[in-house]
């Protein structure tokens, strides 16, 4: 058995790195990856793409919305379901980004990580 410099952990002679810390690097990769892909999504993708059937969303209900509110409870406050613009599932992390838009351009997204709501943005809400 060897004993890994880096987290202490002992680990079969047979391999030439730690499994622990390899597999640790690689979770952190992949979470990284889902958070990148999302903002890309969320700026450059779904504003051009995707329209919200309702209507009228406002500066008020985008300020109700919190960090670690759940997507049904955004979806309440938001008063509909809004447009699913990504959906990853990455590592066993899951990664959604909701967007809704007024007919005149206005709207929010919001990202949400393992069901909860860890960012969210908004342009031109009054």
């Amino acid at each position: 058995m060897k004993k890994c410099a880096k987290c202490g952990k002992e680990y079969d002679e047979e391999y030439d790195a730690c499994p622990h810390c390899v597999t640790a690097k690689k979770n952190r990769a992949a979470i990284m990856a889902l958070v990148v892909f999302a903002l890309f999504a969320a700026v450059f993708v779904a504003p051009r793409f995707l329209l919200s059937a309702g209507g009228g969303i406002t500066l008020s209900q985008f300020s109700r919305v919190q960090t670690g509110m759940s997507v049904q409870e955004v979806q309440s406050v938001m008063g509909d379901a809004g447009k699913l613009t990504v959906d990853q599932n990455i590592a066993g992390m899951t990664g959604q980004v909701y967007q809704w838009q007024n007919p005149g351009g206005a709207n929010v997204i919001v990202q949400f990580q393992n069901g909860k709501v860890i960012q969210k943005a908004q342009a031109g809400l009054q």
